[in-house]
Protein backbone atom coordinates (compact mmCIF):
# COMPACT_ATOMS: atom_id res chain seq x y z
CA UNK A 1 0.00 0.00 0.00
CA UNK A 2 1.14 3.66 -0.68
CA UNK A 3 1.42 6.34 1.72
CA UNK A 4 -0.73 8.96 0.63
CA UNK A 5 0.63 11.45 3.06
CA UNK A 6 4.03 10.46 1.85
CA UNK A 7 3.06 10.77 -1.55
CA UNK A 8 1.48 14.75 -1.38
CA UNK A 9 4.77 15.51 0.61
CA UNK A 10 6.92 13.75 -2.29
CA UNK A 11 4.69 16.24 -4.68
CA UNK A 12 5.40 19.07 -2.39
CA UNK A 13 9.28 18.36 -2.14
CA UNK A 14 8.91 18.38 -6.36
CA UNK A 15 7.36 21.28 -6.54
CA UNK A 16 8.29 23.79 -3.85
CA UNK A 17 6.70 26.85 -3.85
CA UNK A 18 3.93 26.41 -6.57
CA UNK A 19 0.49 27.73 -5.38
CA UNK A 20 -1.58 27.18 -8.48
CA UNK A 21 -2.21 24.21 -11.29
CA UNK A 22 -2.63 20.83 -10.99
CA UNK A 23 1.16 20.61 -8.90
CA UNK A 24 0.03 23.80 -6.83
CA UNK A 25 -1.28 24.07 -3.63
CA UNK A 26 -1.75 26.97 -0.68
CA UNK A 27 0.64 28.00 1.55
CA UNK A 28 -1.14 27.01 4.24
CA UNK A 29 -2.07 23.68 3.33
CA UNK A 30 1.56 22.64 2.59
CA UNK A 31 2.91 23.69 5.57
CA UNK A 32 -0.26 21.46 7.43
CA UNK A 33 0.50 18.66 5.30
CA UNK A 34 4.38 18.33 5.97
CA UNK A 35 3.78 18.42 9.85
CA UNK A 36 1.54 15.47 9.05
CA UNK A 37 2.92 12.10 10.80
CA UNK A 38 5.25 14.27 12.43
CA UNK A 39 6.00 13.71 16.17
CA UNK A 40 3.57 15.47 18.29
CA UNK A 41 1.27 16.43 14.86
CA UNK A 42 -2.51 16.50 15.25
CA UNK A 43 -3.96 13.33 12.82
CA UNK A 44 -7.37 15.67 12.73
CA UNK A 45 -5.55 18.63 11.73
CA UNK A 46 -3.79 16.31 7.88
CA UNK A 47 -5.40 17.78 4.81
CA UNK A 48 -5.11 14.58 3.27
CA UNK A 49 -8.12 12.68 3.63
CA UNK A 50 -8.43 8.78 3.44
CA UNK A 51 -7.47 7.58 0.02
CA UNK A 52 -9.93 5.33 -2.17
CA UNK A 53 -9.01 2.95 -4.55
CA UNK A 54 -10.78 1.58 -7.51
CA UNK A 55 -9.94 0.24 -10.94
CA UNK A 56 -10.72 3.67 -12.77
CA UNK A 57 -8.64 2.42 -16.40
CA UNK A 58 -9.98 -1.24 -16.67
CA UNK A 59 -6.60 -2.45 -16.31
CA UNK A 60 -7.88 -4.67 -13.69
CA UNK A 61 -5.73 -2.91 -11.15
CA UNK A 62 -6.92 -0.31 -8.56
CA UNK A 63 -5.74 3.08 -8.90
CA UNK A 64 -5.49 5.73 -5.85
CA UNK A 65 -7.42 8.92 -5.23
CA UNK A 66 -6.72 10.98 -3.17
CA UNK A 67 -8.59 14.82 -1.77
CA UNK A 68 -6.87 17.27 -0.14
CA UNK A 69 -8.62 19.86 1.88
CA UNK A 70 -7.52 23.14 1.17
CA UNK A 71 -8.49 26.47 2.53
CA UNK A 72 -12.16 28.36 1.66
CA UNK A 73 -14.22 25.30 0.96
CA UNK A 74 -11.11 24.14 -1.45
CA UNK A 75 -10.84 20.47 -1.92
CA UNK A 76 -8.21 19.08 -4.24
CA UNK A 77 -8.75 15.34 -5.66
CA UNK A 78 -5.86 13.65 -7.63
CA UNK A 79 -5.96 10.55 -9.06
CA UNK A 80 -2.64 7.90 -9.30
CA UNK A 81 -1.89 5.01 -11.24
CA UNK A 82 1.13 2.67 -11.16
CA UNK A 83 2.92 1.97 -14.46
CA UNK A 84 4.43 -1.36 -15.20
CA UNK A 85 7.75 -0.58 -13.20
CA UNK A 86 5.11 0.11 -10.22
CA UNK A 87 5.96 4.35 -10.56
CA UNK A 88 3.03 6.15 -9.86
CA UNK A 89 2.01 8.51 -12.28
CA UNK A 90 -0.75 11.41 -11.56
CA UNK A 91 -3.84 10.55 -14.34
CA UNK A 92 -6.16 13.32 -12.91
CA UNK A 93 -5.82 16.97 -10.49
CA UNK A 94 -9.09 19.15 -10.30
CA UNK A 95 -9.37 21.77 -7.35
CA UNK A 96 -12.87 23.38 -6.99
CA UNK A 97 -15.36 24.59 -3.60
CA UNK A 98 -16.84 20.51 -3.40
CA UNK A 99 -19.83 19.53 -2.48
CA UNK A 100 -18.69 15.66 -2.95
CA UNK A 101 -16.44 13.45 -4.89
CA UNK A 102 -18.32 10.11 -5.79
CA UNK A 103 -16.87 6.79 -7.97
CA UNK A 104 -19.83 5.40 -10.52
CA UNK A 105 -18.03 2.55 -11.96
CA UNK A 106 -14.47 3.82 -13.96
CA UNK A 107 -15.89 7.23 -13.43
CA UNK A 108 -15.38 9.98 -10.86
CA UNK A 109 -18.31 12.36 -10.21
CA UNK A 110 -17.05 15.90 -8.97
CA UNK A 111 -19.85 17.75 -7.31
CA UNK A 112 -19.53 21.63 -7.24
CA UNK A 113 -22.24 24.39 -6.09
CA UNK A 114 -23.01 25.89 -9.25
CA UNK A 115 -23.62 29.85 -9.20
CA UNK A 116 -27.12 29.71 -9.36
CA UNK A 117 -29.02 29.12 -6.05
CA UNK A 118 -30.73 25.37 -5.78
CA UNK A 119 -28.17 23.75 -8.74
CA UNK A 120 -25.41 22.48 -8.65
CA UNK A 121 -22.75 21.45 -11.28
CA UNK A 122 -21.73 17.45 -11.62
CA UNK A 123 -18.45 17.14 -13.64
CA UNK A 124 -17.51 13.22 -14.47
CA UNK A 125 -13.85 12.27 -14.98
CA UNK A 126 -13.82 9.40 -17.21
CA UNK A 127 -10.38 7.24 -18.40
CA UNK A 128 -9.26 8.24 -21.60
CA UNK A 129 -6.55 5.64 -22.85
CA UNK A 130 -5.44 7.75 -26.13
CA UNK A 131 -4.54 10.89 -23.55
CA UNK A 132 -3.96 8.50 -20.94
CA UNK A 133 -5.12 10.71 -18.37
CA UNK A 134 -8.81 10.79 -16.63
CA UNK A 135 -10.36 13.52 -18.80
CA UNK A 136 -13.68 15.53 -17.62
CA UNK A 137 -16.26 13.64 -19.89
CA UNK A 138 -19.40 15.24 -19.16
CA UNK A 139 -20.97 18.23 -17.23
CA UNK A 140 -24.82 18.25 -15.78
CA UNK A 141 -26.49 21.56 -14.56
CA UNK A 142 -28.65 19.68 -11.88
CA UNK A 143 -31.07 21.15 -9.52
CA UNK A 144 -30.48 20.56 -5.96
CA UNK A 145 -34.17 18.71 -4.38
CA UNK A 146 -35.59 20.88 -1.69
CA UNK A 147 -33.37 24.55 -3.37
CA UNK A 148 -34.52 26.89 -5.08
CA UNK A 149 -37.31 28.15 -6.94
CA UNK A 150 -40.24 26.03 -8.40
CA UNK A 151 -40.61 22.64 -8.86
CA UNK A 152 -38.39 20.25 -10.34
CA UNK A 153 -36.04 17.37 -9.74
CA UNK A 154 -32.49 15.96 -10.17
CA UNK A 155 -33.84 13.70 -12.66
CA UNK A 156 -30.51 12.25 -14.19
CA UNK A 157 -27.92 13.56 -11.54
CA UNK A 158 -25.37 11.59 -10.27
CA UNK A 159 -26.30 9.57 -7.10
CA UNK A 160 -27.14 11.91 -3.95
CA UNK A 161 -24.52 13.36 -1.47
CA UNK A 162 -22.72 10.57 0.44
CA UNK A 163 -23.39 10.69 4.10
CA UNK A 164 -19.68 9.69 5.61
CA UNK A 165 -16.83 8.92 3.32
CA UNK A 166 -16.87 5.62 2.34
CA UNK A 167 -16.02 3.13 -0.55
CA UNK A 168 -18.37 5.44 -2.81
CA UNK A 169 -16.81 8.30 -2.66
CA UNK A 170 -15.42 11.57 -0.25
CA UNK A 171 -18.19 14.14 1.27
CA UNK A 172 -17.60 16.76 3.52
Amino acid sequence: MIDPVALVQAELRAHQNVQTGPDGMPGETSTAIKACGTDGADPTNCPVLTPYYRDLTGNGKDELIIGIEYPEQQMSVRVYTADAEGRLNRIMATTDTVISVELAGRDVIVRVPSGNAGYEVNTTWSWDSTQRSMLPTREQIVRVPGQGSGSGSASGSASGPVASPGPAGVSR
